[in-house]
């Protein structure tokens, strides 16, 4: 009974490879700066911030990943654009400002095209 409620959901198939720095010096990297680790990854359309961060052993505090706890909680810095709108569970959880400073939650805003992205941790706590 418990491994229906807390059976994983399918997730895009994100690569073991490691990308070289030749592969996104293109300007299509994502930039995630975690609480002490700060990398620049390939994007995959379709993944979301904390996924990646996960992928990348980025130290990007999570919990829940239904966008409720907020542990995941980000800034992004640059290129919004790229980026899912904010989806039901974002609405919910975070305030309109911090929306509109460029707050966003790691489990739940994911990569839909590709060019450059920077997104820091920025839980509350």
């Amino acid at each position: 009974m418990f491994k229906r409620w807390f059976k994983k959901k399918e997730q895009p198939p994100i690569s073991t490879k490691q990308e070289t720095l030749e592969e996104i010096e293109d300007g299509a990297g994502i930039e995630l700066a975690g609480r002490t680790i700060r990398r620049t990854v390939k994007p995959v359309i379709g993944a979301s911030i904390l996924q990646l961060a996960e992928q990348h052993k980025v130290d990007w505090n999570s919990n829940c990943r239904r966008g409720t706890c907020a542990r995941c909680r980000s800034k992004v810095l640059e290129g919004m654009e790229h980026l899912s709108e904010p989806n039901e569970a974002e609405i919910a959880r975070l305030e309109p400002e911090e929306l509109e400073q460029g707050y966003r939650l790691g489990c739940q805003v994911k990569i839909v095209s590709r060019g450059k992205v920077v997104v820091k941790h920025a839980p509350y706590f």
